[in-house]
């Protein structure tokens, strides 16, 4: 999995704008690309530093997530977005179905700079 992964002061300020709806937190990153081998275009990837912004938050009765801007990165789903939380039982990777679907609550954010590292993880 080739992700963005958040750094600290990113998560803090995310946290802050929009706080946790369920006891499971994520927080932590962007995935861009899932289940893919890792090729020699994703390797020069690897360790740069990059920026999203943080735009619309995102809910239903069971899953919460921001959506945000990545330009030129890679984006799999068609649905750029960070998990913030979950309710008990629920996987993260629900957050694209419900953001695809559109069914959905939602307030604007102010595009909020979120800042991390690329990294890939099997």
């Amino acid at each position: 999995m080739l992700w963005l992964h958040l750094n600290t002061a990113s998560r803090t300020a995310l946290l802050k704008a929009c706080a946790p709806h369920f006891t499971t937190t994520f927080v932590d990153h962007v995935t861009l690309l899932f289940d893919v081998p890792l090729n020699q275009e994703m390797e020069k990837m690897i360790g740069q530093e990059c920026m999203v912004f943080a735009y619309e938050h995102c809910w239903n009765d069971s899953i919460q997530a921001v959506r945000v801007k990545t330009d030129s990165l890679p984006n799999q789903y068609g649905v750029p977005h960070i998990t913030i939380s979950a309710a008990d039982g629920i996987e993260p990777f629900f957050s694209v179905e419900m953001l695809r679907d559109d069914r959905y609550h939602s307030e604007l954010l102010n595009n909020i700079p979120l800042t991390g590292s690329i990294r890939f993880v099997l």
